[in-house]
């Protein structure tokens, strides 16, 4: 993909960031990166660019 995904961290209910993403934007993207994975054109664990957001 040539394109960057964005994410901005889960926050848990002290505020503190779990280690878990959500995206924001770039949700076709993402579904792209699903259809690869499941085709096995694409490993479950492949490292991905993508833009942090704060939270």
């Amino acid at each position: 993909m040539s394109h960057r995904i964005t994410v901005r961290p889960v926050l848990d209910d002290q505020g503190g960031e779990t280690g878990m993403f959500e995206i924001p934007a770039g949700g076709c993207r993402c579904r792209a990166l699903e259809l690869l994975v499941k085709q096995k054109r694409l490993a479950r664990n492949a490292l991905m660019h993508a833009l942090r957001y704060p939270h």
